[in-house]
Parts: C-alpha cells; sequence; structure tokens
C-alpha cells in the first residue's frame, strides 16, 4: 500500500515532484498498489481537486527565475527564497502548445522518461514513446536526466500551469474577459433596511473604479416610494447584455422582496392566511414555484421544473437547479 500525505494544521508543503495536498489529495491515505489488490478490496477511491487553493503563509511556490530548486538545497535554504503570494509557476511553450503523449495525450510532467539521448521521452501513464520537438530537446546527463530538468517547472515541480493555445478554445477563438453584473433593488424596503447603502459600500472595496458611481446609487433611491419589484426580467436583462458583450460572465441579484410588479415572472404571496393548513394550500405550494415562472421567461436557463416542489417566495429553488448561490443579508434600519 501507498501512503498519501496527510493534511494538518502541522504540514508545511515545500514543491518538489508530488503536487501539494492543498491542490490535490485522495480521499484515502492508502490505496491497492497492484491491480488484484484493487479487485479484492473493492475500496473506491477519489480525489478532491482545487486548482485554485490558497496557500498557508507558511508555505511558497518557486520564485519566478529561480535557478534553486528544493531538491538540491536544505528546506530553509529554500524557503529564504519563498513568495508567500505567487501562484502556482507559468508555463509557456508558444504557438505549438504544451508537450504531451501521443496516445493518451498526458502533460509532460517529473516522471516522464527521456530515452535515446533526449530525443524521445517515454509517458509514465500509457508507455508510449513520443519524439520530443527540435525547440523543446535538451541532452541528458550521466544520470539519464535532462541538464535542463531543475531549470523548468513541468519536469520538476508537482504543480504548474501551462498557458493554452488557440487551439483549447471554443471555435478556436480566445474568448473574451469574463463579466460581472450586479443587479441591485432599489426598492423603498431595500433602501430604509440599509441594503442598498450596504452593497455599495461593500462594492466600493471591491472594484476601484466604481466609487463615484456607488456614491450615487444610495442618494439617487433615497426618496424612492416604489415597494414592487420585477426579477425575471432582470435576469433576463443580464442575460442579454452577456449576450451581446459575447462573453461569459456571472449575475450577482441583490433583492429584499417578492416580485409581485406587473410584469413577466410575477409571483403571488404564498402567505395568504386564509389558506393555512388546508388542502390548498398544499396545492398552491407544489404548483406556483418560482422556476415556473423563471421557466416561462428564461427558457435559456433550461430550468427543470418537473423535480421542484417548492414555494413559490423561495429563491433557492432557481439556485440550486441553474447553479450559483443565494446568500441572506440582515441589514438594521
Amino acid at each position: 500500500m501507498a501512503a498519501a500525505a496527510r493534511v494538518s494544521p502541522e504540514l508545511r508543503c515545500i514543491p518538489g515532484g508530488n503536487a501539494s495536498p492543498r491542490y490535490i489529495r485522495c480521499t484515502s491515505y492508502n490505496f491497492p498498489a497492484t491491480s488484484d489488490m484493487a479487485k479484492q478490496s473493492q475500496v473506491p477511491i477519489a480525489a478532491v481537486i482545487k486548482p485554485l487553493a490558497t496557500l498557508p503563509s507558511d508555505e511558497c511556490q518557486p520564485p519566478s527565475g529561480s535557478s534553486i530548486h528544493p531538491r538540491s538545497v536544505s528546506p530553509n535554504e529554500w524557503l529564504g527564497e519563498k513568495d508567500f503570494t505567487a501562484p502556482p509557476c507559468m508555463v509557456d511553450h508558444g504557438e505549438t502548445g504544451p508537450i504531451r503523449c501521443n496516445r493518451c495525450k498526458a502533460y509532460m510532467c517529473p516522471y516522464m522518461q527521456f530515452i535515446e539521448g533526449g530525443r524521445r521521452f517515454q509517458c509514465c501513464f500509457c508507455s508510449c514513446v513520443t519524439e520530443v520537438p527540435p525547440h523543446y530537446f535538451q541532452h541528458l546527463d550521466h544520470t539519464g536526466k535532462r541538464i535542463d530538468c531543475y531549470d523548468r517547472p513541468e519536469l520538476s515541480m508537482g504543480s504548474y500551469e501551462f498557458t493554452a493555445t488557440v487551439d483549447y478554445c471554443k471555435n478556436n477563438k480566445f474568448p473574451n474577459p469574463p463579466a460581472f453584473i450586479f443587479m441591485i433593488d432599489v426598492s423603498y424596503n431595500a433602501v430604509k433596511s440599509g441594503l442598498v447603502a450596504l452593497i455599495c459600500e461593500e462594492l466600493k472595496q471591491l472594484i476601484d473604479y466604481l466609487p463615484s458611481l456607488l456614491d450615487q446609487i444610495p442618494e439617487l433611491f433615497a426618496d424612492t416610494r416604489e415597494t414592487e419589484t420585477v426579477f425575471a426580467p432582470v435576469i433576463q436583462a443580464g442575460l442579454e447584455a452577456l449576450k451581446a458583450a459575447d462573453c461569459a460572465g456571472k449575475l450577482f441579484v441583490f433583492h429584499t422582496t417578492l416580485p409581485i410588479a406587473e410584469a413577466p415572472g410575477k409571483l403571488k404571496n404564498r402567505d395568504d392566511k386564509k389558506l393555512l393548513n388546508t388542502d390548498k394550500e398544499k396545492l398552491r405550494i407544489l404548483k406556483l414555484s418560482l422556476t415556473d415562472s423563471l421557466e416561462e421567461h428564461l427558457p435559456s436557463c433550461a430550468l427543470d421544473t418537473e423535480s421542484s416542489a417548492v414555494a413559490p417566495a423561495d429563491p433557492r429553488s432557481s439556485q440550486q437547479i441553474a447553479g450559483g448561490s443565494v446568500r441572506a443579508f440582515r441589514c438594521r434600519p
């Protein structure tokens, strides 16, 4: 059985040939070493992968352009060059893209074996032999390793990133930067509860180039008397904006009340005291749901209402089916 690294508050990961357990770790600390043992044990194995994990302050990534490798020096000497905020090393092979196995398409890693003087390499996954591109060729030392193995993150590190080429993009076209659209409820209830001011204040700390606009929003709607809100048309407008910009993105919707205004996606208040503890109350909960209205007016969301049986005023219904998250912010008047 092979043992895996344990993740605990006392663990400190030094970059090397294996990926840090902060980025990827197995669900089991031990796993079968042979296929026969795997068949007999019948132990399901999975991996938890977090490519964007935040490293603790006492861990590091290799310094950019550093010629020092953790295997060749002591931990204290290596940690002396650490960069606490550095992401995994970036590897850019230009227009040709990453070096990969011809058969299984595995990416170059420290366990690929170079043979024939460095002109070919044997895949550590499928054992296929692949020609080394001329621009990537390098001589081998007396141990059979490339003499530049410590200068290339993909040959010495377990965690690194490749720069994607246009071949990896949809329609062979680099995507536009993603957009984030903030949709803020500025009704009477939202303004008086302090939600609008709170949202604008928090966004000011996150978005540097919109402070003046965020200062104006609470002032513009300070005297509003509008109590009714809409929801489905707002979502539709956000989707259309992303489509017009030809980019992916995310919608952040902040609202406080049930959308009861006369507009597509209008919902009725379910809290009718006359229906409590009656058969009509159960029927209303089953038939009237937020997803029914959203599916009618937002077909692009592809909501599944057949499996939905939630109350119409529950905003989690759209989140559970279409993705995203719902958070509640309680403000003092």
